[in-house]
C-alpha cells in the first residue's frame, strides 16, 4: 500500500449511544453477532435505507470497533493525485486494525458504484481485499463489510474471499412501523 493514511480523515473516536432497533434490525444484529465468530469477513447485505449502518454502528459501539465511511475515504482521495481510493481504503483498514479488533466498512455499494479512474473496483476486490481478509484472519481481527449487491457485483466468495460469508437484511414487516 502506497497510501499515505496522513492524507486521510482521521479515524473518528465515536460515542456509544443507545440507537433503538427495530425487530427486522435486532434479527440481523443478532445474526450478525453469532456470524462473527465462524468467520474473519461477513458481508451484510441489503437494501438502502433498511437500517443496515443502525446495525453495524450498535454492533461497533457494543464491541469497541470502528464503522470506517467510505464514501469519505473516496472524497478524500479524489482531492489528492497521489492517493488511488483502493489505497487508501486499504491503508485506512490496517491503520484501523492496528487499534481495534472489530473494523467494519460502509458503504462497499457506495464505492463500487463511483467507478473513475480514481476507483478500480476489480482491483479492491483481487488485491484490497484479498489482502484485508488475510490480515484480518492472521490478526484475529474480524472485518464486517456493509453494501446493497447490485447486479455488477462479484459474488460473495469472489468480492471478499473463500472463507467470507454473508447476512442478509431481514425485509421490513408490519412490527417495524410500530
Amino acid at each position: 500500500m502506497n497510501a499515505s493514511v496522513e492524507t486521510l480523515p482521521p479515524v473518528p473516536v465515536v460515542a456509544p449511544r443507545d440507537l433503538t432497533l427495530t425487530p427486522s434490525q435486532q434479527a440481523l444484529y443478532t445474526q450478525v453477532e453469532q456470524t462473527l465468530g465462524a468467520a474473519a469477513v461477513v458481508a451484510v447485505v441489503g437494501p438502502s435505507s433498511s437500517g443496515r449502518t443502525t446495525v453495524v454502528t450498535q454492533l461497533a459501539e457494543r464491541r469497541g470497533g470502528i464503522v470506517i465511511d467510505l464514501a469519505q475515504i473516496v472524497r478524500a482521495a479524489r482531492g489528492n493525485s497521489e492517493l488511488r481510493a483502493d489505497e487508501a481504503i486499504g491503508a485506512r483498514v490496517l491503520q484501523a486494525f492496528e487499534q481495534y479488533d472489530l473494523v467494519i466498512i460502509d458503504d462497499i455499494t457506495s464505492y463500487l458504484g463511483m467507478m473513475t479512474r480514481f476507483v478500480r473496483g476489480h482491483l479492491f476486490a483481487q488485491v484490497v481485499m484479498p489482502m484485508l481478509h488475510m490480515t484480518a484472519g492472521e490478526a484475529g481481527k474480524q472485518l464486517v463489510i456493509v453494501g446493497n449487491p447490485t447486479a455488477n457485483w462479484l459474488s460473495v466468495t469472489d468480492m471478499f474471499g473463500e472463507r467470507a460469508t454473508s447476512v442478509e437484511m431481514p425485509a421490513f414487516g408490519p412490527e417495524d412501523y410500530a
